[in-house]
């Protein structure tokens, strides 16, 4: 699972086999390991109880938390992501890891779902 911050905005990118790992239970989790003096940083993605999708941060982890109807649905279907409503002070983008439209020298893309660019530029 890649994670993304750039200013007040998370976002969360996950492999296709990170994404049933998700169906089946409930979370996937990674973490950034520092140096042995440092804490490390642990980030999520959660089935929530909570009607919207949100994140939290504490105790050195960023949990992000989708609805489990909201959840089920994107990973049962073709759609890309799941972001939090416009208003948010905190924008929350999870989706689905698409392989590079051009191959990038030290890139492992095989678990990457199939980018819809590179299927449409082989059929025509």
């Amino acid at each position: 699972m890649k994670l993304r911050l750039r200013g007040n905005s998370i976002r969360l990118r996950l492999t296709q086999s990170e994404v049933a790992r998700f169906g089946r239970e409930g979370k996937v989790e990674e973490t950034v390991r520092f140096n042995e003096s440092e804490r490390d940083l642990l980030y999520t993605l959660e089935i929530g109880a909570e009607s919207d999708l949100f994140a939290k941060f504490a105790d050195g982890a960023i949990r992000v938390f989708i609805p489990e109807k909201q959840a089920l649905e994107w990973i049962n279907s073709q759609q890309v992501g799941i972001e939090t409503p416009v208003g948010s002070s905190l924008r929350v983008l999870v989706e689905k890891d698409f392989a590079c439209s051009e191959v990038r020298p030290g890139e492992n893309e095989e678990d990457a779902f199939p980018n819809p660019r590179n299927e449409a530029r082989s059929t025509s």
